[in-house]
């Protein structure tokens, strides 16, 4: 048997009896799943005051109040499950979200805060999912005009995204990315810098189209696309070369394949055995800060995410002579500007 409640869940009240009404019919809840929320896009100072204040009270006091009503017989019996479907703008702000993702990170908050403390006092017995969906074809979305723009994610059917979701609740996983590989999208945020993150946003073109046209004339960050590569010679030198380096620490016997030098390369793998170590240990090091400080070049540079990945494996790869012609551009800009 299946029934429905109407019920404002920004009211505390309303939503405790609303809740003891569903207990006395259908007994003590085994799973609350919260997913009522408002979706407003618009600009900061855009928004009124009273859109803004609805917002919030329904995406977070409203997710709040619903655990708290049903939460106290979970606690009783230490059993339960409680699912929150936050969003993965609980993760990452976006131009025109000031309602919408300011509470999906409350909510986010709300959620972790509640498994933390619930694992604490040793009710481990209740389950907390919290479910992180990328957009998805709901009438909350296509009503409001709202297109993701972005080809790396696309915009999911409500038939994979409810799928998806349905299988983290029956696998009782705590944080849940909808589709998962979105988990990109913090990790990125999180671990590069600002511009950075403002290169790879335009790059996979991660961004709203609202339904008020004149919201969507935002400032283009312009970005350079500059990438040059050393001259062939260095990459027929430097790249046997850390071949060769390697293959007298791992395998000296291998060496006595090469043409030419196999044999002293051989007699300084097995000789000099500590030696190669220290080389291999030396010229990872030295790359790996080249590397670096070719990505610390590019974002003082402008440079678009792209090319700053081709930079990064490219010096990574063949060190000073690939950074020396970043940092020559680098400082050709400085003087220009």
């Amino acid at each position: 048997m299946a029934k429905f409640w109407f019920c404002d869940i920004s009211d505390v009240e309303g939503m405790k009896s609303t809740a003891k009404e569903i207990e006395d019919t259908f007994g003590d809840a085994d799973i609350v799943i919260c997913n009522a929320a408002i979706l407003s896009f618009t600009s900061f100072m855009e928004i009124s005051n009273e859109l803004l204040r609805k917002c919030l009270d329904v995406n977070i006091f409203g997710t709040i109040n619903t655990i708290r009503a049903f939460l106290p017989k979970m606690e009783n019996r230490n059993d339960g499950h409680i699912v929150c479907v936050c969003s993965i703008a609980g993760w990452s702000g976006e131009t025109m979200g000031l309602s919408y993702c300011t509470s999906k990170f409350a909510v986010r908050g709300a959620m972790e805060s509640l498994q933390m403390e619930l694992r604490d006092r040793g009710l481990e017995g209740i389950k907390t999912t919290t479910l992180y969906p990328y957009f998805a074809r709901t009438p909350m979305i296509l009503e409001n005009n709202m297109r993701p723009t972005c080809t790396w994610f696309p915009f999911m059917s409500v038939r994979s995204c409810s799928r998806r979701m349905v299988d983290s609740i029956l696998k009782e996983k705590v944080h849940a990315f909808v589709p998962s590989y979105i988990t990109l999208i913090p990790f990125v945020k999180n671990f590069t810098s600002l511009q950075v993150t403002r290169s790879l946003r335009n790059y996979l073109g991660v961004k709203y189209l609202a339904s008020d046209p004149s919201l969507c004339k935002l400032r283009l960050i312009e970005m350079s696309d500059f990438f040059r590569s050393p001259p062939l010679f260095w990459w027929f030198v430097i790249v046997p070369a850390l071949a060769i380096n390697y293959i007298s620490y791992a395998n000296p016997e291998a060496a006595l394949h090469i043409p030419l030098i196999g044999s002293i390369v051989h007699t300084i793998g097995t000789q000099f055995h500590f030696v190669t170590l220290l080389t291999n240990l030396f010229a990872l090091a030295a790359h790996i800060g080249e590397a670096l400080y070719a990505l610390y070049l590019c974002h003082k540079a402008n440079i678009s995410f792209a090319s700053t990945a081709k930079w990064v494996v490219q010096t990574f790869i063949l060190g000073f002579p690939s950074l020396s012609i970043l940092s020559r551009y680098k400082a050709k800009q400085r003087k220009t500007n």
